[in-house]
């Protein structure tokens, strides 16, 4: 199931860019890499752990890391494959028996659609541009590393729907380089996780990411 949903998100850049006009361009017109980073913040939620309960969990701030290769199918829609990885430190557990702290991180594959405003000059050359989009992908890898409680453990679980809404503002300080910020929501569900012995762990998994990103036009 992952692979069919990483081979099917590929598959649709790839139609996308096929149905551009490409006469008397290169194959590279309208292709996009970008690289991003910044906040991430769990959502507080319940987490429940075979043979241990149920309880609160909050986390601390962590982090973000992505890159993503896309491609302008106008001057205002564009299409992308991106890769990120979160992850985000536990500040508590409402039940000690769940443990003393961990970790709760992820790796997904996602397929973006964004629509970006013409938006206005700011002088020498330079242009903001506001933009929002979604995006639709797996979750190549979640898993949760519980440390305290019951014993250090790790729950892990792997092909996972995952969504993403997002809204930001790109400064262009030339046709090929371009300067990102942005807010968004990313979201995977209430993951089962398997861990050892038959163990399992059940906790939401959402965040709100606040990135910056450098992005680079051929």
């Amino acid at each position: 199931m992952r692979n069919a949903i990483t081979l099917a998100a590929l598959s649709a850049l790839i139609l996308t860019m096929a149905a551009a006009p490409s006469a008397a361009q290169s194959w590279t017109d309208g292709v996009y890499i970008r690289l991003f980073g910044g906040g991430s913040f769990l959502r507080d939620d319940t987490a429940t752990l075979s043979g241990a309960g149920s309880g609160s969990v909050s986390f601390d701030p962590g982090f973000a890391l992505g890159g993503a290769l896309g491609y302008e199918v106008t001057r205002n829609i564009s299409a992308e494959i991106e890769l990120a990885y979160r992850s985000g430190g536990v500040s508590s557990f409402g039940n000690p028996a769940l443990g003393t702290g961990g970790d709760y991180a992820s790796l997904a594959v996602m397929a973006n659609v964004t629509y970006q405003l013409d938006g206005w000059n700011v002088g020498l050359g330079r242009r903001l541009r506001p933009f929002a989009g979604v995006g639709l992908g797996v979750i190549e890898e979640i898993d949760f590393d519980l440390k305290g409680g019951t014993g250090p453990s790790e729950f892990s679980d792997s092909g996972r729907f995952a969504f993403q809404v997002r809204s930001g503002l790109n400064w262009e300080l030339t046709r090929k380089w371009v300067v990102s910020s942005e807010v968004r929501y990313f979201s995977a569900g209430t993951p089962k996780l398997a861990g050892q012995a038959g163990r399992t762990l059940e906790a939401g998994y959402a965040s709100v990411d606040v990135l910056l990103g450098l992005g680079y036009r051929f």
